[in-house]
């Protein structure tokens, strides 16, 4: 019955094929496997979606699984520095000011929650990595004294440091 319409009216047999097609076309280029990911309730999602909106321009985040991703580019690329010594107290420093960013800007329930968080600093001399756990970086919330934020950031968060081979050689 139904083969017997399409072959009166091809038109529709033809449009038919042309759907499939293109819902073929859209499944193999990962379309709805995106769109499934961004409807999957992590508490990473619900933690991107925050910090989507309240990070400073320029600044990536992305969510692998329960894991965070941030990227960011340091403030150097815009400007010299005036003593080239204190290079490395600088680039330490604006990684420490950067977590302590996504801590505050993050909601505490959703951060608590979230398995490890990857901060990516990109430095004229290379590329500084900073990973830590949700429910350790959570706790930089409500730490104002400096003592106790650099105790915390020697016991809880691993960096990473990778040289640019430009400037190594």
């Amino acid at each position: 019955m139904l083969s017997k319409k399409l072959f009166n009216k091809p038109l529709i047999a033809i449009g038919l094929l042309f759907a499939y097609i293109f819902i073929h076309q859209l499944y193999t280029r990962g379309y709805f496997s995106k769109r499934a990911e961004l409807l999957k309730a992590t508490s990473c999602v619900a933690l991107n979606v925050k910090l989507a909106r309240n990070l400073p321009k320029g600044w990536l985040s992305k969510c692998d699984n329960n894991n965070l991703t941030v990227s960011a580019q340091s403030k150097l690329f815009n400007g010299k520095l005036k003593d080239p010594k204190k290079y490395n107290e600088f680039i330490y420093g604006e990684l420490a000011n950067n977590l302590i960013l996504v801590a505050r800007q993050s909601p505490g329930d959703n951060l608590e929650r979230t398995f490890l968080i990857k901060f990516i600093l990109e430095a004229p001399k290379g590329v500084i990595s900073a990973i830590t756990e949700g429910k350790d970086l959570v706790k930089l919330q409500t730490l104002t004294d400096k003592d106790l934020i650099l105790k915390h950031f020697e016991r809880t968060i691993q960096i990473i440091e990778k040289k640019s081979e430009e400037k190594a050689k």
